[in-house]
């Protein structure tokens, strides 16, 4: 009976034990919401794909520091959140500029109707 009291702490001390990569899950979400966020609200979507970068940079480094502790899928997790805040970075930046060229344009069409109707009421 003891030996086998034995045995069972000895399968259950060789069981290794990973630790959740703080920041994975963290990046990964925003990640996510970052680009749903571009495409409704782009300066929100920019705000949570600068996070999301930023939290996956921490998260991959500490999975560097010592990736015995941390399963691979979390580092997945945080590299995927990366990409995906790069992406929203990249596709908000475009999507504003647009919108601000969008805006000039229109500003520069209204202002020579404006100014005809400023004249023509001295008249």
């Amino acid at each position: 009976m003891e030996n086998q009291e034995f045995s069972v702490k000895n399968d259950q001390s060789n069981v290794t034990k990973y630790q959740s990569l703080p920041g994975a899950q963290s990046s990964f979400i925003l990640g996510i919401l970052s680009i749903v966020f571009t495409l409704t609200t782009v300066i929100v979507g920019i705000i949570l794909g600068i996070i999301a970068v930023v939290e996956a940079n921490k998260a991959m480094k500490a999975y560097e520091i010592n990736p015995s502790l941390y399963t691979k899928s979390e580092y997945s997790n945080a590299n995927v959140g990366k990409i995906l805040g790069w992406i929203s970075i990249g596709l908000g930046s475009a999507l504003f500029l647009f919108i601000i060229l969008i805006i000039i344009f229109a500003v520069s069409l209204a202002i020579p109707f404006s100014a005809c109707g400023v004249i023509s009421s001295f008249f």
